[in-house]
């Protein structure tokens, strides 16, 4: 199982990024230990020592390098997580249904990219001609609305996963379902994901 995420901050994260990134990778170490874990980087970030390999893209616009790097990706077979996700159950039963990518919806009822199952990249070439020819390009919110449009669009197969298993956001910390296979510490509960989680880097 490929596991992989964007972290680039074009050679300058901060401390805080690097112990949010270090818990994570804690966690896939611990949850999913067969699992390959990949970087997602742009040019001039360093590779993280607590990864398995490093997959760069050179940054232009942020939405471009995020598209492309999904694209350009060299495994057709992967999940992308963001690292503010703990994947605390094999999600790998997920890939014998048949489609190019998984995705589960938010509260809103938007897709959340921070959660993405794949077996297409091309779905990606497509949402970054979307991005660029229907949205302001204006970084995470309009590569939302680009990869959402594109699920709409109705080009790809698109499996819609269960929000109450993935992309599951915890309301208070510590609570969520023990069958949750994804937990999504996003906005708020990024603090929550250190509390909890963060004795496993010493581990």
């Amino acid at each position: 199982m490929i596991i992989t995420f964007p972290f680039a901050f074009d050679g300058l994260p901060s401390e805080a990024e690097l112990l949010r990134v270090k818990v994570f990778s804690a966690c896939v170490r611990c949850y999913q230990p067969r699992a390959t874990l990949i970087q997602m980087a742009d040019d001039k970030t360093p590779q993280l020592e607590c990864v398995d390999g490093c997959v760069r893209q050179k940054r232009q616009n942020f939405g471009q390098w995020y598209f492309d790097s999904m694209e350009n990706f060299p495994h057709e077979v992967f999940i992308r997580v963001d690292y503010d996700v703990v994947v605390k159950h094999d999600p790998w039963d997920e890939f014998k249904h048949d489609f190019d990518i998984a995705i589960a919806k938010e509260t809103n009822g938007m897709m959340n990219n921070g959660i993405v199952l794949v077996k297409n990249r091309a779905f990606f070439h497509e949402c970054g001609k979307v991005y660029l020819e229907r949205t302001s390009k204006d970084g995470w919110n309009d590569i939302q609305v680009a990869t959402q449009l594109t699920i709409d669009d109705g080009k790809f197969r698109v499996r819609k996963l269960d929000p109450r298993l993935y992309n599951v956001l915890p309301k208070n910390p510590r609570q969520y379902r023990s069958d949750a296979v994804m937990i999504h510490f996003k906005d708020k509960r990024k603090d929550w994901m250190l509390d909890e989680f963060r004795h496993l880097v010493a581990a």
